[in-house]
């Protein structure tokens, strides 16, 4: 037994095309009706580029660190220590994750100064490994891979 194709009007709901008709429109219509989306920002680094921001921060954490010991914070000095080291060792992972938790910790920490500092740095350091990192995200390699290989 032949299969039936879709003729007349349930072509406009039961095709490939006339879907993406209906997708489009739909978009449309939430767009005009006030939905708004954020395209994601991308930023590009290089390693150098890198290098250079934990070179600036290094000095930064040094000093949190000891502030945080003058100030008998031990939590945000064991955390400025823990990036120092990361810092040191140029771990790309353990910069990012000693930040994100000395940001996390600053939250506590009672001199409002030391508080705003801290968290600064902190901030700084991990967006710059995240865009780093994503700059060598698995999609961006595959979408330059394919533009390598398309001709021009």
């Amino acid at each position: 037994m032949a299969k039936k194709e879709a003729s007349g009007i349930s072509l406009l709901w039961k095709t490939e095309d006339w879907l993406a008709v209906w997708v489009g429109f739909l978009v449309i219509v939430l767009v005009l009706g006030g939905l708004a989306f954020k395209p994601p920002k991308f930023k590009w680094t290089t390693n150098k580029e890198f290098s250079s921001v934990l070179t600036e921060a290094a000095p930064l954490v040094s000093a949190i660190e000891k502030s945080a010991d003058e100030k008998g914070e031990k939590a945000l000095k064991a955390d400025a220590a823990a990036l120092s080291s990361a810092i040191a060792a140029s771990d790309r992972k353990g910069v990012s994750e000693a930040a994100k938790k000395m940001e996390e910790t600053t939250k506590g920490v009672k001199d409002e100064g030391l508080k705003k500092k801290a968290a600064k740095v902190a901030k700084d350091v991990r967006e710059k490994r995240e865009i780093f990192s994503r700059m060598f995200s698995p999609l961006i390699m595959l979408k330059l891979r394919c533009l390598s290989e398309s001709p021009i």
